[in-house]
């Protein structure tokens, strides 16, 4: 559940708390609660029924009281069928489930279809029901509808909403008992033993209460995994330290965003159940190593943030965020003791300057990615330099929702020559922004934010499109290309689609090329995390004839595994070896070694950043069949290219440096 989410739904919490255990107007706490209930969940419709016997036959039925629906929603709060609606007749298991304590959770297609007939013609897709119980009785039940989305609650929604329920039953039950205290005043005027006895046990539903509201209001402040504060509690001690440092100028506090290195790959490897545990471990081991009036806090998935109360100089902090690390490293618990743990942290120092918590926390994040981008298991301390890059980034991804649209995008493409033949066989589709204001914007600045953002999808499907169709425009023209391919690089972010393969074969098909003329790039870190979903695109792209290029081979984990575990039909090698390669040095033998692996495995090898003679020169004497890189060509926008199109327009020889 996404931690935006569930800060708004415990935000609820405490809203609807408030309103049932404070509100006197029995009618307005319910309403009141409905509404901001529905404001915190976001569903479409919420309401309240209540059990009774049937008014003819005794039966047991259920009648609706309460409604509250969200803007663009019919109510159904009059409508006759919703009234001594039978249990037995229409919905016979809701009574069952809902007796035991239990909820009717899920998608509304998956109902029985008597069910259906009840609940489909309100538009309701999915549907949550939790039991309202008083003295361990069922006394009715509360309904959350969502009428524009199929889904499937969490276990942290359902909990909650299981809480409200059980806050709806104290109101009631309250509700219940002032009527019948109302109505036992009157006749306790002659019996004031009577009276005591009501009034003991007002009381004791007044302290039962106070207890449920106590609970409630620590869960919607806390982690429920473990159970340090949480987000919205982090933010307000926060604020609080702002205050003081307003009114004492001398006072500095520090705040750290801690963010655990590869906790997915351990979650998706080991399970939940070991992330879950890991989670416990480093709350437990940040909790040991700070002061008792510091404040740690999990901010939501392997996030956490530590509030450092009173500090004189940076030194100090730097200390603590040195130790975290340290013993992280040293540290973890059983399940993955196997595991180096690690984390990147941001920090940033807060004084009488600072304007808000979100603020601050904001920038310690900023910090905590540039120590993951400068390798992780570090800490960085936040500047303005880092501000206006997380400034300049957020408006690149801005501009980068509107590249399509405006036709802002290009392509360049670079040859891959065959050494043997001395001719041009593929090209590689490199991507290039072409910004209105600012004129080309590198590669290396634009893609990161993409695949962050997600953007990088409908970017990819883009360039996918535009080679094939450049590469088809091509073969059209020239009869020497008709044996081209063209590379083109996938990004991890691709593969969530699951009708990835299915897309790119469309492209083909639409393009009139056949498989052998597209090659897909992919890198380590998607064979790394890989799962099924992956696995199974992969060889179905491998299967209908299309090659699998591993590139920067060498640059990462460059487990030998992957070139056997997965249908890898190209080996690149990484242009940091070529460019350092001398004669028998290691560059140059590790590229020895990729060529003979390849060849053994009968895998092609593309060695790229080949930029001059003697580097070309050591290649072929290593009978190395394919390179690329600035001595053939530099990547070219198409109409360049095509001008070179010739048999002997690529020799490298001749031509030198491009």
């Amino acid at each position: 559940m996404p931690a935006h989410r569930l800060e708004r739904l415990l935000q609820g919490v405490a809203d609807v708390t408030q309103s049932l255990l404070t509100e006197e107007d029995y009618t307005l706490a319910v309403n009141r609660a409905l509404a901001a209930l529905g404001e915190a969940t976001g569903v479409d419709r919420i309401y309240v029924f209540v059990i009774h016997p049937h008014p003819v036959h005794q039966k047991p039925a259920t009648s609706q009281l309460w409604e509250w629906v969200a803007e663009g929603i019919v109510p159904e709060i009059d409508n006759p069928l919703l009234q001594n609606l039978v249990f037995e007749e229409f919905i016979p298991r809701w009574y069952e489930v809902l007796r035991q304590g239990e909820e009717i959770a899920g998608k509304v297609r998956d109902f029985p279809e008597s069910e259906r007939a009840i609940l489909q013609p309100q538009g309701i897709l999915s549907l949550l029901a939790a039991p309202v119980m008083i003295k361990g009785k069922l006394w009715g039940f509360i309904g959350f509808d969502d009428c524009h989305r199929e889904q499937d609650w969490s276990a942290v929604e359902i909990y909650t909403l299981k809480a409200i329920a059980g806050s709806l039953g104290g109101v009631v039950a309250r509700h219940e008992l002032e009527q019948k205290v109302s109505q036992r005043t009157q006749e306790l005027l002659l019996a004031k033993e009577e009276t005591e006895r009501a009034n003991q046990e007002l009381r004791r539903e007044n302290n039962r209460r106070k207890k449920i509201q106590k609970k409630l209001l620590h869960d919607a402040l806390h982690d429920p995994l473990t159970g340090l504060p949480n987000r919205l509690l982090f933010m307000d001690r926060v604020e609080r330290l702002i205050a003081h440092a307003q009114r004492f100028p001398d006072y500095q506090f520090a705040v750290l965003f801690i963010d655990l290195d590869r906790f997915k790959l351990i979650n998706d490897s080991l399970g939940h159940h070991a992330g879950d545990r890991l989670l416990v471990f480093c709350g437990q081991l940040f909790q040991r190593l700070i002061r008792v009036c510091d404040t740690v806090a999990r901010l939501g998935g392997d996030e956490f943030a530590i509030l450092l109360d009173g500090v004189q100089e940076m030194s100090e902090v730097v200390s603590v965020a040195a130790q975290l690390l340290l013993e992280l490293a040293q540290a973890a618990p059983p399940e993955i003791n196997h595991l180096h743990l690690s984390a990147s942290i941001g920090i940033v120092l807060g004084d009488s300057a600072s304007s808000s918590a979100a603020d601050l926390l904001r920038n310690a994040d900023i910090a905590m990615y540039r120590a993951k981008g400068a390798g992780k298991a570090r800490y960085s301390v936040f500047d303005e330099t880092l501000h206006h890059q997380a400034r300049r980034a957020l408006e690149l991804e801005s501009d980068l929702k509107k590249v399509l649209e405006r036709g802002e995008l290009l392509l360049h493409y670079q040859p891959i020559l065959h050494l043997g033949r001395q001719r041009l066989v593929g090209l590689e589709a490199l991507l290039r922004w072409r910004h209105p204001r600012e004129g080309l914007i590198s590669p290396s600045e634009f893609i990161p934010i993409a695949e962050e953002s997600g953007l990088i999808i409908p970017l990819g499907e883009w360039v996918l499109e535009e080679s094939c169709r450049q590469l088809r425009q091509w073969q059209e023209r020239h009869a020497i290309s008709r044996d081209w391919s063209v590379n083109v690089n996938l990004s991890p972010r691709q593969f969530e689609d699951v009708n990835l393969s299915q897309k790119i074969l469309a492209i083909l098909q639409r393009y009139q090329l056949q498989p052998r003329h597209l090659k897909l790039e992919i890198t380590e870190s998607l064979l790394i995390v890989t799962n099924d979903k992956v696995m199974n695109i992969l060889e179905e792209l491998s299967q209908a004839g299309i090659q699998i290029c591993l590139d920067d081979f060498g640059t990462g984990y460059s487990a030998l595994s992957y070139l056997h575990q997965f249908p890898i039909d190209v080996i690149k090698i990484d242009s940091s070896f070529t460019k350092k390669m001398r004669a028998r040095d290691k560059n140059y033998e590790i590229i020895r070694a990729i060529i003979a692996l390849g060849q053994a495995l009968e895998m092609a090898v593309v060695t790229e950043g080949v930029e001059t003679h003697l580097q070309l020169q050591l290649l072929r004497s290593l009978h190395c069949e394919l390179i690329q890189g600035f001595l053939i060509s530099r990547p070219l926008p198409a109409p360049e290219l095509e001008a070179r199109i010739a048999p002997d327009a690529w020799a490298p020889v001749p031509l030198g440096v491009a």
